[in-house]
């Protein structure tokens, strides 16, 4: 029984000819490549482009118009998260966690974005005034 090069246990998928890991079980074959960056970032691209239909031309396109900034607090992207239409499933831009995270638990609702702006700015004057 084949036994992983990592651990010595013995989770090792059969070679049946497509297996193109060695001997390395799953756990351990995973946890590989998240370290490495470059693999990360390749995986991470192709993911992008399949998910959002756009390609790497025009994904670094956007990332370079936007100076490798979020689209609406301009801070750089450590991680850039692409911001889509979920009706339409157009890419409208890059955004970073926090602004993506907003958007979505927003629904992307103008009128709860525009009552939530309003309340911060209500609560900001009653705190001066």
């Amino acid at each position: 029984m084949k036994q992983c090069e990592v651990k010595g246990c013995s989770n090792v998928a059969r070679n049946n000819g497509h297996n193109k890991r060695g001997k390395l079980c799953e756990t351990h074959h995973r946890r590989k490549y998240p370290r490495n960056a470059v693999y990360y970032h390749r995986a991470r691209e192709a993911h992008v482009l399949r998910l959002y239909g756009i390609g790497k031309q025009e994904y670094r396109s956007i990332l370079k118009k936007q100076s490798n900034n979020c689209s609406i607090c301009g801070n750089g992207l450590d991680k850039p998260y692409i911001d889509h239409c979920h009706t339409s499933g157009k890419v409208r831009g890059v955004l970073c966690n926090a602004c993506n995270w907003g958007l979505g638990h927003f629904k992307e609702d103008l009128d709860l974005l525009a009552a939530a702006a309003s309340y911060l700015i209500n609560s900001r004057l009653k705190e001066v005034g």
